[in-house]
């Protein structure tokens, strides 16, 4: 029996390999353009230095001759807290709630991004993609209103600047993840963090809401805390303690299924 070809087949096969050539051998050459803001198109980057050296504007504290603390002083509510100050429930809940493959990634969380990829064809949003060291590439850079990244391209509209924004994201945490350990990028994260009510940074949220340094935290402020991230103002535990009191209860859920 004579078996017809259907016309359109070796087309779609042509067009299909055509595609995957384009987007492997493009999508590498267009990291590297913005990797070197080719023209000036993309707003540019963070120089190396900057990198290892990144900048946290932090507040200053006036104290008197014998020691009384009379002030502090601050655009940003903050103060650094080093990693040894952040206790073990806080770091746990963090990793499990917010990247729970971080210590097994450089950077770039493949298996997340292509939940995202997935989320995205079958409309089924299950969960962020960025890893904690994209979104401390966020909070110092690509998002902080003192250091706009922002170029020409980005400002055709709200996609092209978001998708610049993540390929920023990209390069600057594989920077990071080159330049700093995993206890360093978990401490930098927490002193970059907006914890509403001009609370910056973990320190000072735990002295804000709880009246005590960060290694004094338990489990259940930990949880409190590590929930604020994902809306600060929404699960505020003063302004709406009903909203942070359910977020709490759910990422100890899944510190419990996960951990």
């Amino acid at each position: 029996m004579l078996r017809i070809q259907k016309p359109w087949i070796p087309k779609a096969i042509k067009y299909l390999w055509v595609g995957l050539l384009v987007f492997c051998l493009g999508l590498p050459l267009y990291v590297f353009t913005v990797s070197i803001d080719l023209f000036g198109l993309y707003g540019g980057m963070p120089s190396i230095r900057e990198v290892e050296n990144p900048e946290n504007d932090l507040s200053s504290e006036v104290f008197s001759a014998d020691g009384v603390s009379l002030g502090r002083y601050f655009r940003y509510n903050r103060s650094q807290a080093t990693y040894n100050e952040l206790p073990p429930d806080l770091v746990n809940t963090l990793l499990i709630s917010e990247d729970h493959r971080f210590y097994e990634h450089s950077g770039i969380d493949l298996f997340a991004f292509f939940r995202v990829i997935k989320g995205v064809l079958t409309f089924n949003n299950s969960g962020g993609g960025s890893t904690l060291t994209q979104q401390l590439a966020k909070n110092l850079y690509t998002q902080n209103i003192d250091k706009s990244l922002d170029g020409p391209i980005a400002m055709l509209g709200s996609l092209p600047k978001r998708i610049i924004q993540k390929t920023k994201e990209w390069i600057i945490s594989t920077n990071l993840e080159e330049k700093f350990t995993k206890e360093e990028i978990i401490a930098m994260y927490l002193n970059t963090c907006n914890f509403s009510s001009n609370a910056f940074g973990i320190k000072v949220a735990a002295e804000t809401y709880f009246g005590k340094p960060p290694d004094s935290l338990n489990l259940q402020e930990s949880a409190i805390l590590v929930g604020m991230l994902q809306s600060p103002s929404l699960f505020n535990p003063k302004q709406n303690p009903d909203n942070a009191l359910r977020k709490r209860n759910d990422v100890l859920l899944k510190l419990y299924r996960l951990n």
